[in-house]
């Protein structure tokens, strides 16, 4: 019995983030997740388990930590006589010159209410990411299964928004703040379409393996894997996203490699291409985002781009210090140019890279560069061993296309798109460990996950 909750809770929890996790707006919703998330790390670090983590899992777990850890060193105190030297202080020390009052003593961040309650996002995707590397007993395709699941549930409640209008007030729209049309649970149009995307390699991978395996569980692999597919191909259809659209195409192609060899380099890899450009084609056609590009109305377009030039601004004066994680909303304003103020609301950058270089400083770009490096580094030998699965494969594909999203964007700010993420980095964690001895097995992975 509790082996078999040990192969279910995580996918089940991956599950119910994409349910209850689309945005933060959701204050009850994202509660649960936390608290739910508190039970798992508690677990996970408790676990025993008598093998040791593999080297690539250990450095996923120290970067982990170093993030918690920049959350710890902002919200630290410092002394009056510190705080206004750092850059970016000038205003907030003259307020309190203005009113007369004492410096008191005040942390890094500009905004450390903000500060703790974004800290208390990273909890479900700790816990995802501690669930598979140290709770181990599952089958990647458990994971891929509740990833797929909650995409279906997605497309389907996307098609009712679709067909039925009443935007924003219909029960089918969650969210008070959302976009007209198919975001599914989330309230962000670009956040669905980014959940599509990184579900369509999985998707594909668990198509390949059915139809080349002998496994007796395959005909159940080619019925989620080929109907998977054809559902994320009408939920991008119906999305109307523009990283989507651009994105789609990459994605796609890369999948392809995921398919058995003869048949991505004779019958398939063409016409999959292919009939993906058309998708994108058809659906950018008739997609309202076609005027923002082509036509007189660009304004997503130019409101990024004022977004990012003030984001800059902020960041050039207050770096290499930052103004505190999640403190984007409230310092954002003192840099905007008062004839330039317009009545939207700007809470992201659009840019999650830029956005951790203005909070965290020069110790979040650092932070970064390091991910960055140790993701590239376990790409690279994922692709090269070929005992690597083809699910490890299509979680680099679909981790690969949030990071790409999340440069114009920010879907890891919600609890959904984060606990895919975090997934997807557990699988390749453990796919990418350092193999000794026999060159089917890796250090630290037991005999019985599957992957692929």
């Amino acid at each position: 019995m509790l082996e078999k909750l040990r192969q279910l809770v995580i996918p089940l929890y991956v599950l119910l983030c994409l349910l209850l996790g689309g945005s933060v707006q959701g204050d009850w919703r994202n509660m649960v997740l936390q608290l739910l998330a508190v039970a798992l790390i508690a677990w996970a670090a408790l676990s025993r388990r008598p093998e040791s983590i593999g080297r690539a899992a250990r450095m996923l777990v120290l970067l982990t930590l170093a993030a918690v850890a920049l959350f710890v060193i902002q919200l630290i105190p410092l002394p009056p006589k510190v705080w206004p030297m750092l850059p970016g202080r000038d205003l907030l020390a003259a307020g309190y010159r203005t009113l007369g009052y004492d410096f008191p003593w005040l942390p890094v961040s500009m905004a450390p209410y903000e500060t703790l309650s974004t800290s208390l996002t990273l909890l479900p995707p700790v816990a995802v990411l501690l669930g598979i590397i140290r709770l181990w007993a599952y089958e990647v395709r458990w994971l891929a299964g509740a990833v797929l699941l909650g995409t279906f549930l997605h497309v389907l409640l996307g098609a009712l928004q679709t067909v039925g209008g009443g935007w924003p007030d219909a029960w089918w729209y969650l969210y008070d703040i959302t976009n007209p049309g198919a975001v599914g649970f989330f309230a962000n149009r670009n956040h669905m379409g980014t959940l599509l995307l990184a579900s369509l390699p999985f998707s594909v991978a668990l198509f390949a393996s059915a139809v080349s395996t002998a496994d007796p569980k395959r005909h159940a692999m080619l019925i989620v894997g080929a109907s998977g597919l054809l559902l994320i191909l009408v939920g991008l259809v119906l999305n109307h996203s523009l990283a989507a659209i651009v994105l789609g195409v990459p994605v796609i192609a890369a999948s392809t490699l995921l398919l058995p060899r003869a048949w991505r380099r004779t019958r398939l890899a063409a016409p999959v291409v292919a009939l993906a450009s058309t998708i994108a084609v058809l659906s950018f056609t008739n997609s309202p985002v076609r005027a923002e590009l082509l036509g007189s109305d660009t304004s997503s377009i130019e409101i990024r781009q004022e977004i990012w030039a003030v984001t800059s601004k902020a960041l050039h004066e207050t770096f290499p210090i930052g103004t505190g994680l999640g403190s984007f909303a409230q310092v954002y304003p003192l840099y905007e140019q008062l004839n330039e103020v317009e009545r939207t609301y700007i809470n992201h950058a659009h840019n999650d890279y830029l956005e951790v270089a203005l909070e965290a400083g020069a110790l979040g770009v650092l932070l970064i560069f390091a991910f960055l490096a140790w993701w590239v580094s376990i790409v690279v030998r994922i692709w090269t061993l070929p005992s690597s699965g083809r699910l490890a494969r299509a979680a680099t594909i679909a981790s690969g296309a949030i990071l790409a999203h999340s440069l114009a964007d920010y879907p890891l700010r919600t609890a959904a798109i984060a606990a895919v993420f975090a997934a997807c980095l557990g699988i390749m964690a453990q796919a990418g460990a350092k193999r000794r001895g026999n060159a089917s097995s890796a250090a630290g992975v037991p005999r019985h996950v599957v992957i692929g």
